[in-house]
């Protein structure tokens, strides 16, 4: 009896091994997208669309104060709002988009497009904690945490309307981010381009001073 309970068993285990894995459902449903806005601001808009939404917005005032001086005004790419005690500081950051060149010239001039807001929490009344669970609840856990920032990538999830990737961004002490992925990518190449190229041009000048004493003497 002992010995047919054993090959019971093992047959039991082997057939248990043999059973083909279920088929990966290529159709489970995308997490929820990541909304591309806050109150009534939107990713995409223009400059003058989230200056005309602030005015209007009666839990926002656009914040007066600059970092800049004179030369704010020049600052075409940031616009500043708040709602003290609650909200210390809002930056809305724009991106020049150039109108396409067409045939006949380009006598277009360029639109400023908000591509994040990076709202700055007041630490009395939210803290890390408390935003991280707010969004958890909304989005899940964070595709990257550390000690000191938490990610929600767009990877996986429904593009927010437009077809826009959206990246969502907590930062201690208490600050969140909304960004258009797409831009944000965009961006951090040029800026490598840039370094790179800034780089390349310093060795070339550095090295034809080193080279300098093999050049022949002016006559």
């Amino acid at each position: 009896m002992k010995h047919i309970l054993i090959v019971f068993i093992t047959i039991l285990s082997l057939s248990a091994y043999s059973q083909p894995k279920p088929p990966v459902n290529k159709n489970d449903k995308l997490k929820l997208s990541i909304a591309g806005k806050y109150k009534s601001i939107t990713l995409g808009m223009t400059r003058e669309e989230v200056l005309d939404s602030l005015k209007k917005d009666v839990d926002l005032e656009m914040d007066v104060r600059t970092d800049y001086g004179e030369f704010d005004e020049e600052q075409k790419y940031i616009v500043k709002a708040r709602r003290l005690p609650f909200i210390r500081q809002i930056f809305y950051q724009f991106y020049e988009e150039k109108p396409a060149k067409t045939n006949g010239g380009n006598n277009n001039k360029s639109t400023w497009k908000l591509y994040a807001i990076i709202i700055h929490f007041n630490l009395k009344h939210n803290s890390y904690n408390t935003l991280y669970n707010r969004i958890l609840s909304k989005y899940g856990e964070a595709d990257i945490r550390t000690a000191r920032f938490s990610v929600w990538s767009p990877k996986g999830r429904e593009k927010y309307q437009g077809g826009m990737p959206v990246r969502l961004i907590l930062n201690k002490p208490a600050t969140i981010k909304i960004i258009d992925d797409k831009i944000f990518r965009q961006k951090q190449l040029e800026r490598y381009r840039l370094s790179n190229k800034s780089v390349t041009s310093y060795q070339r000048e550095l090295n034809d001073r080193l080279l300098s004493d093999f050049a022949p003497d002016e006559k």
